[in-house]
């Protein structure tokens, strides 16, 4: 009986799926295959290289053929995903931060082997996904979901991970939570080393400002600095659009003469409005103004004339991380279904770039 390039890669799936190889142990090589099955390499060659297109395997040139999953499709975890339209969308930039997060969790999803269906949710018309319980293994929320409506979410069947916040949320679920603190920390070690110890601080009376801005002030207080050396301007709430609070912010620093602060954007959004205001009023970051801003933007900006708004020093915004965060837990609890504890799994903004 002749043997085909395909038997061979059912017989390697089948050993690989049934004895579940750890990801990472080193295959046979092509050559090794062509003798064991007494074919030619290039058959053997083709085997492996339809495990690789299955993603069973990777084929490192120069290095071996390696288990990258031990789950046959129909054994592998399915992640139900509801996914939050939230308004916060640049439309100048055409650029969403939440969309970056998004499909970095669905890349390292797919490349984890993680079979999933995405729930597209209105933040203003949210409604319970329909017999989710009976169709996935685990299931990921925005946690702003569980906070509008906890009750409803409480009674989920399944390991429940809850993603994008700040603090930590109590309740049945998972968590997977940003921590500010190490990019404020370096930030304002690098105002120290600059000399700069009195800032400007654009604030919005909303909850994710008013833990970033507490968080600042909490490493501020640790580094040694004041309360009184942070100028707060607090932007009307009739602004609702943070772009424009940016802006009205930048108009304050300039009436206001302060100049010898520091501005400390703790939202890239404030960060576009007060760039566009002293763009049209001619001055440039660092002759004119010091400035450092939390930062989605700018790494994924090409390069246009509004990048030069951001072109300032940045703490990096873990959104890459975050997602990597989320499959990590998956994995974990698909590897432990039953330790009997929640988990939190925190992600920090730690990276202060300096432009």
């Amino acid at each position: 009986m002749k043997i085909h390039g395909l038997d061979i890669a059912d017989a390697l799936e089948r050993e690989i799926t049934a004895n579940k190889m750890v990801p990472g142990v080193r295959l046979p090589s092509a050559a090794q295959l062509a003798k064991q099955y007494a074919v030619s390499q290039k058959t053997a060659d083709r085997a492996l290289s339809r495990l690789a297109k299955r993603k069973l395997i990777e084929r490192r040139r120069g290095s071996g053929n390696f288990v990258m999953d031990n789950c046959s499709p129909e054994n592998r975890i399915h992640a139900g995903v509801l996914w939050w339209t939230l308004n916060e969308t640049m439309d100048e930039l055409s650029f969403n931060p939440a969309e970056v997060f998004f499909s970095t969790l669905k890349k390292l999803m797919d490349e984890r082997f993680i079979n999933y269906s995405v729930f597209v949710e209105d933040s203003s018309h949210l409604q319970q996904p329909v017999n989710r319980e009976k169709k996935y293994d685990i299931f990921l929320m925005p946690a702003g979901v569980i906070l509008n409506d906890k009750e409803v979410y409480r009674s989920c069947r399944v390991p429940m991970i809850i993603y994008g916040d700040c603090k930590y949320n109590s309740g049945p679920w998972h968590q997977v939570i940003y921590d500010f603190a190490p990019g404020f920390t370096a930030a304002l070690k690098y105002c120290r080393k600059i000399k700069k110890t009195k800032f400007f601080l654009p604030y919005k009376d909303v909850e994710i400002v008013r833990r970033k801005k507490d968080v600042l002030l909490a490493c501020a207080m640790e580094l040694g600095f004041r309360e009184e050396d942070f100028h707060i301007c607090l932007i009307p709430e009739s602004i609702s659009c943070n772009a424009a609070g940016g802006e009205y912010c930048a108009k304050y620093f300039l009436e206001h003469r302060l100049q010898d602060h520091l501005i400390f954007s703790v939202s890239d959004f404030f960060t576009y409005g007060m760039g566009k205001v002293f763009k049209k009023e001619g001055l440039k970051y660092p002759a004119d103004f010091s400035m450092i801003s939390y930062d989605n933007f700018y790494k994924y900006m090409d390069d246009s004339a509004e990048k030069e708004l951001f072109n300032v020093p940045g703490i990096t915004h873990p959104l890459e991380a975050h997602a990597a965060a989320v499959v990590d837990m998956i994995s974990e609890l698909n590897l432990h279904p039953d330790s009997g504890y929640y988990r939190a799994y925190i992600t920090g903004a730690e990276e202060l770039v300096i432009r």
